[in-house]
């Protein structure tokens, strides 16, 4: 259980320790359960010699009293009443196991995901969203299917333990004897395929993981992949990484059921051994009959036991590469959200944003020696246009995110009104709204879309249909049968390229914030849909920041004040005009 400390909270440990004694108490039952039948064997047979078993001899003053037929019928009516009794409690313990269970993978997902969504945005960078989908949906599985195998293997040897208890008071030889036959069998199994069964856990999670990216990639590319008629290389490569997927399953498959086989040849081979062991030595078989009967019994649930442990310990070792990756997650969640939450203690009453500046600001990706950004300064003020202009390749969408405060600058600092920006950061995102490059739509209706992350009641139709008047995509919508309650698609399919960069623009606005960041949303539209979306912009922009990368004059003509970035450096800046003869060469490419 120590590997389980990260990943299962202090409540779900307590369950599993209630579970545990639960289990001991389950297993002195099945001792129990065990142990009454060669007495009831030995009743029907030679009701008056019960002291032949050891741990009933008590009973013999008491069976002396009564005949036969009685002593069959109690019996028989406290076997089944035990056996029933017995069943129930393991029914009951099931559920109890099955609720911990439950409630551990849920926890771990919600966390896990939890977790993720609150990381900082640079992890959604350097992670391919592949890993975060496997993490999710399969490796809390397993982690669950991990612990699952640890109780059953707890379970089996708290069995293994009385029963060998039980047997030790039969016959101390023979005990020894078939109990060390059975250990050695299955540890020599088990460390053989050890190495093996983790080699192949680890190429389970990395299939996985390429076939979770191939879909995504094969869907998001589907229009090309179409026109390209590349169906054949993707199903390939699908059936391949499935194929690895699946052959470590019938792998793990086929040594679950392996130690079976090899422990009933044993079983059997034991007891005809025992039965020649006193055959040999000239005693006689009606006097250990009861022992035999013990014997027989206990083998008959020993066999399955010693199975579930092997293949319990099979599935634990194939399945403690996903507790590793957990732990791993939750390590690095944890490191990197205590730093969002330390920066984001300041609670500034009435905050307001006067001043945006930077200072020296710096950028490159970890790994990577090439600076994105170099020595970046900048003073924005509140209620101006600002537009960042510049080819492709010069930095300008990474500023936004720095300005957004999704990236840290590697060197330099970002202030709002001369603090830096980490204090005041979910105050500055309140205050914000942002149009990407990329608009990501989710299968909804228009009116979740824009007013994106709210339930349903609790949504302002009025600030939907403003945001909708004042992007220019009121018409189109008032035509729908369904109008705002109308379902778009996954990331808006049903959608033209200019209506998805439209409806982007009313999710930014349905905030009314203060300060508006546009990168490159207005690429799609005509001329004349981009202007007038840029007068209903400039109609509303009192006390308003807006910042646009754009690439058309036409969106930045207009701007107070215009930064020039060529790779990695601000250039120059200024106006429109005065920008355009400093630097004729870029201006005349639009």
């Amino acid at each position: 259980m120590k590997n389980l400390k990260k990943i299962v909270n202090k409540k779900n440990t307590y369950f599993l320790i209630l579970l545990i004694i639960g289990l001991i108490i389950g297993g002195f039952l099945e001792m129990v359960g065990i142990g009454i039948l060669p007495a009831f064997v030995l009743l029907i047979a030679r009701p008056n010699q019960i002291n032949e078993i050891p741990y009933l001899s008590f009973l013999e003053n008491f069976l002396s009293n009564l005949d036969k037929s009685d002593i069959i019928l109690i019996f028989s009516i406290l076997l089944i009443a035990f056996f029933t009794i017995k069943n129930i409690y393991f029914i009951l313990l099931t559920y109890f196991e099955s609720n911990i269970l439950k409630s551990i993978t849920l926890n771990n997902s919600t966390n896990l995901f939890k977790g993720y969504l609150r990381s900082p945005y640079l992890m959604f960078i350097e992670k391919n969203p592949s890993v975060f989908i496997r993490n999710l949906v399969e490796t809390t599985e397993h982690v669950t299917s991990y612990i699952r195998s640890s109780i059953l293997i707890i379970k089996e040897v708290i069995v293994v333990i009385f029963l060998f208890t039980l047997l030790l008071f039969s016959d101390f030889q023979v005990t020894i004897a078939i109990f060390s036959l059975l250990i050695v069998i299955s540890s020599v199994f088990y460390l053989t395929v050890k190495k093996q069964v983790k080699k192949r856990g680890e190429i389970s999670q990395n299939s996985r993981s390429d076939q979770i990216k191939l879909i995504n990639q094969s869907i998001g590319s589907i229009k090309y992949l179409k026109i390209s008629h590349n169906e054949e290389f993707f199903i390939k490569k699908f059936n391949n990484m499935l194929d690895s997927v699946l052959k470590q399953g019938v792998f793990i498959e086929i040594l679950g059921r392996t130690p079976k086989l090899f422990l009933e040849v044993l079983a059997i081979s034991s007891l005809l051994m025992v039965v020649g062991f006193f055959i040999y030595f000239d005693r006689s078989i009606n006097d250990m009959l009861p022992f035999l009967t013990l014997l027989a019994v206990s083998v008959i649930r020993l066999v399955p036991s010693f199975n579930l442990i092997t293949t319990n310990l099979t599935s634990c070792n194939f399945n403690f590469v996903a507790v590793k990756i957990l732990q791993e997650e939750f390590e690095y969640i944890k490191k990197n959200n205590e730093k969002l939450i330390e920066y984001s203690k300041t609670n500034i009453e009435n905050f307001k944003t006067k001043e945006l500046s930077l200072n020296n600001v710096c950028f490159y990706y970890p790994g990577y020696k090439q600076s994105i950004l170099k020595n970046i300064s900048m003073k924005i003020e509140i209620g101006k246009t600002i537009a960042i202009v510049g080819p492709s390749g010069a930095g300008k969408s990474t500023l936004i995110d720095i300005l957004l405060g999704l990236l840290e600058p590697t060197s330099g600092e970002i202030k709002i009104n001369d603090k830096p920006i980490a204090e005041n950061l979910k105050l500055w995102h309140k205050q914000i709204g942002f149009v990407p490059q990329d608009i990501y739509l989710n299968d909804d209706t228009i009116k979740s879309n824009i007013a994106f992350g709210q339930n349903e009641n609790e949504i302002d139709e009025n600030k939907v249909y403003e945001a909708l008047r004042l992007s220019k995509l009121d018409e189109f919508v008032n035509k729908l049968p369904n109008n705002i309650s109308t379902f778009i698609g996954n990331r808006g399919v049903k959608l033209s390229g200019g209506q998805l960069q439209r409806l982007g623009i009313a999710r930014s606005l349905y905030k009314n914030p203060k300060v508006l960041l546009m990168d490159e949303a207005t690429s799609s539209l005509d001329y004349e849909t981009e202007n007038e979306i840029i007068q209903s912009i400039n109609n509303i922009k009192k006390n308003k920041t807006v910042i646009v990368i754009a690439h058309r004059q036409s969106t930045i003509r207009n701007s107070d004040i215009i930064y020039y970035l060529r790779e990695g450096e601000l250039i120059d800046q200024g106006n429109f005009e005065d920008l355009k003869k400093r630097n004729e060469k870029f201006f005349s490419q639009k």
